[in-house]
């Protein structure tokens, strides 16, 4: 019966280190599922601001063929202003991504150390606790004599 308790407490010890490495899993999963939202959004925001950009450029084109104008002289110069203002929206909206994937990649890395780290704290217990189960027999045993079981 001696060999009993340990074996239990070792084994509830790697139920619960196994619990902990599916935690982890889930919070893999959870990252990729967020990244890849992050992704979608993106390309979504990066069409949307593409589209409202032609159709501007188109909108300025019309207007100045409307009004017999060339495309030339301060028509060119506003097209080119709200060009530059297009990029550098692009630019910001590529940086947002790079950020966002950066923030979950981080939050990640800090669950998966928390989570190793109480891992390692479930590992101490289990051995705290079978090593005070066999001081505690020790103790018994020194104090009432070993029972012999049959």
């Amino acid at each position: 019966m001696g060999w009993f308790v340990p074996a239990m407490m070792a084994a509830s010890t790697a139920v619960t280190l196994m619990g902990r490495n599916q935690q982890k899993k889930n919070m893999r999963a959870d990252a990729a599922w967020k990244k890849y939202e992050n992704e979608i959004n993106y390309h979504i925001q990066k069409q949307k601001e593409l589209s409202d950009q032609t159709k501007l450029l188109s909108e300025q084109r019309a207007s100045g063929a409307a009004g017999g104008s060339q495309f030339s002289g301060s028509l060119l110069l506003a097209s080119a202003t709200d060009q530059e203002e297009f990029e550098y929206d692009m630019m910001l909206l590529a940086k947002g991504f790079a950020l966002n994937n950066g923030a979950t990649d981080s939050l990640l890395q800090g669950q998966i150390a928390s989570t190793n780290l109480a891992m390692l704290g479930d590992v101490a217990g289990g051995a705290a606790s079978i090593g005070g189960y066999n001081q505690q027999q020790k103790f018994l045993d020194a104090k009432f004599g070993k029972k012999d079981s049959a």
